[in-house]
């Protein structure tokens, strides 16, 4: 994979590097990419790492407006996400000293600490910490709303979800077997947020009450049944496709809408609104008061 629109860094690169970076793959999730750019510098993110899998709208194209923190690669081709990661891993982890491994529908929510960079500086005696997601249904919309992701979606399962996602401390990371869950130098510490050890992608601790990952799996329920039928950046292969799936998947974004939960909007959404008004990234009604990006025209 080579680079486009910005320069990898060598072995012999003596930057300084940034605290905290998101990396991501991403595809066709134009809609949201602003959004959660935005979101993420609210939370003391440095630098984005995007791996754009042959979007219809190139990523470049989306975050014009965020090249001073983003950094995009092109990653063509089925099944990119590992070759995504073992290119950050071999190019670009000397540039930051934390990495978050989150995908674009995952909002964190730290109930503890105002914000992700101030979450992980407490725990940079540690070398990884995987936080558990909350899986967020269709909120009963039947089409994509106007607005923004945290804004619309707020209603989730009530138990928290034993799947983890990592922030990683980059001098220890080695590699990416599971997407979720780092391979680390021997000898490294790999926690959860109450310190407990932690050995797979799977957390049963609770841990939701210090912070979480919302993860808004599905979205509306017409984008949930076209993302069914699209294949996934780790196996190649449709949703629809993983039989081992099918007694759950065809209905996840019905059945995740058990509890409502307004916490990350009620926190972040006004501060969201307002950084995304700076940036010109709002409608006039958008502005007039909901926190949120416009649907594209």
């Amino acid at each position: 994979m080579k680079p486009r629109g910005a320069t990898v860094s060598s072995p012999l690169d003596t930057r300084e590097p940034h605290f905290l970076s998101v990396l991501t793959p991403v595809r066709d999730e134009d809609p949201y990419l602003v959004e959660f750019i935005n979101y993420y510098l609210l939370h003391g993110v440095d630098h984005f790492y995007f791996y754009d899998n042959d979007s219809r709208v190139p990523v470049v194209d989306v975050i014009r407006d965020y090249r001073d923190v983003c950094t995009v690669m092109r990653a063509p081709g089925e099944a990119v996400q590992s070759r995504a990661y073992e290119h950050f891993c071999t190019h670009l982890k000397r540039d930051t000293r934390w990495v978050a491994v989150f995908d674009i529908d995952e909002f964190v929510l730290p109930h503890r600490h105002a914000s992700l960079r101030e979450f992980v500086a407490d725990y940079d005696y540690c070398d990884a910490i995987g936080i558990n997601w909350v899986l967020f249904g269709d909120g009963h919309h039947k089409t994509m709303p106007e607005g923004g992701v945290i804004a619309n979606y707020l209603y989730r399962q009530a138990a928290q979800h034993p799947c983890i996602k990592s922030v990683v401390k980059s001098s220890k990371l080695v590699g990416f077997d599971n997407p979720h869950f780092a391979t680390l130098r021997e000898g490294s510490l790999y926690v959860d947020p109450h310190v407990n050890r932690i050995a797979s992608a799977y957390n049963e601790n609770f841990t939701i009450d210090v912070i979480q990952l919302n993860h808004y799996f599905t979205k509306s329920e017409a984008e949930w049944k076209r993302k069914l039928h699209r294949k996934r950046a780790d196996t190649g292969r449709s949703r629809a496709e993983h039989t081992e799936d099918h007694d759950w998947v065809f209905t996840v974004n019905e059945t995740s809408n058990q509890i409502r939960e307004t916490s990350i909007v009620d926190r972040y959404g006004e501060r969201l609104r307002q950084a995304l008004e700076a940036r010109g990234a709002l409608s006039a009604r958008d502005a007039s008061g909901e926190a949120g990006i416009p649907r594209p025209t």
